[in-house]
């Protein structure tokens, strides 16, 4: 009896005719479709990650809330801005009596120093994370101006992605 159920399910398999294949042709061809799509997403995600490596600098203004342990919060607006940090002038944070005050003083901001920062990307929206002060350039150098470098740290996996996102779009826009 086993021999003739085996028998009988092999055979079944070799005499399916053309419409009894439609179905299984339709799922094959639509999971084929999901598969081209996941393959072209993860291919664009790519070149997406390429152009934006820690390196690439954007010249975008934006507003920073900077909040020392030395000083209040003050604002002053990036210079520009890649994944990995910003430049902020000299010029910028002149504006701000607190935080010029305290620029290359012992008891002030100093290269390896850690600062909290918000970077306003919309108009409700922040970006939090620390900054570390990398970089305090005290003369012109090419195109950047009189001031201090910070690498962000501690950024949340949202807020990257958030950053990452505004960075694309200010790229897209200065492509068109």
């Amino acid at each position: 009896m086993l021999r003739n159920l085996a028998s009988t399910f092999h055979l079944s398999q070799y005499e399916m005719g053309g419409w009894e294949l439609l179905p299984a042709l339709f799922v094959a061809l639509f999971f084929l479709g999901g598969a081209i799509h996941i393959i072209k997403n993860r291919r664009d995600q790519k070149k997406r990650r390429e152009h934006r490596s820690q390196g690439d600098r954007h010249r975008l203004p934006i507003p920073l809330v900077i909040e020392t342990p030395v000083t209040q919060s003050f604002s002053v607006t990036i210079y520009d801005i890649s994944l990995g940090g910003a430049f902020i002038p000299l010029e910028e944070m002149q504006k701000s009596m607190n935080f010029t005050s305290l620029i290359g003083k012992r008891s002030g901001i100093k290269v390896g120093d850690l600062i909290d920062l918000k970077l306003q990307t919309g108009r409700f929206s922040q970006i939090h994370c620390q900054g570390k002060v990398v970089r305090y350039q005290e003369e012109d150098l090419g195109k950047y101006p009189k001031g201090i470098g910070i690498e962000f740290i501690n950024v949340s996996k949202r807020d990257q992605r958030r950053l990452a996102d505004l960075l694309d779009l200010h790229h897209l826009e200065e492509s068109a």
